[in-house]
């Protein structure tokens, strides 16, 4: 004899719930447990925690009636859960598609807002910067140019100050030796044109 195989709680729970709705009736716990038992099979301790497990599932119902508890699951009952439940799952789904919808929406409003042709205020400062790159870049090379300026007017000062110098002192050698400044000059291998080597003035 083949021994009895062991009924898995997934199966009791088919096999109550399908009493149920074949019944289609009222049921007090205490009639479950009488009657669901006999019928499916199911030790009678055990159908108390079925019970509460379909209910927590949905498919069967609990009403309280006065001090009793009262349980069923008709079949059009489960049908209209379903029907409830796709309800509910459409309307979250709309939901869900609308608020991507405004997020696509606030996206290309963001990037509008940042693209340039949407924004000339952004455009003229651009531009405004650009020209403060300029002025400064033109800025740079004036005063590079006023330090080489500088620098040449004080080698100038210095060149006509020596250049003075030796025609003072040549001045004074001519004066108190009698001897004129040209054969001076020579003697001491100073140009004539010493003058030229002065920058010219402004």
């Amino acid at each position: 004899m083949a021994p009895n195989r062991t009924v898995s709680h997934e199966e009791k729970l088919k096999l109550l719930h399908s009493w149920f709705q074949s019944t289609h009736a009222f049921y007090t716990l205490k009639e479950i447990e009488q009657k669901a038992s006999k019928a499916c099979k199911i030790p009678g301790m055990q159908v108390k925690e079925l019970v509460s497990n379909l209910v927590d599932e949905g498919l069967i119902q609990q009403e309280k009636s006065g001090t009793t508890n009262l349980y069923w699951s008709f079949t059009y009952t489960v049908v209209m859960n379903k029907i409830d439940r796709a309800k509910c799952l459409k309307h979250d789904l709309e939901s869900k598609k609308k608020h991507l919808n405004q997020l696509q929406q606030q996206l290309e409003e963001v990037r509008a807002e940042r693209s340039a042709e949407a924004v000339p205020e952004r455009v003229g400062r651009l531009q405004d910067l650009d020209a403060l790159y300029a002025e400064i870049d033109q800025l740079t090379e004036q005063n590079q140019q006023l330090q080489q300026y500088q620098e040449l007017k004080r080698l100038k000062a210095g060149i006509e100050f020596f250049t003075d110098s030796i025609e003072t002192m040549l001045s004074w050698l001519s004066e108190k030796s009698g001897i004129q400044k040209s054969q001076l000059r020579k003697e001491m291998g100073i140009p004539e044109d010493l003058d030229d080597y002065a920058l010219k003035p402004e």
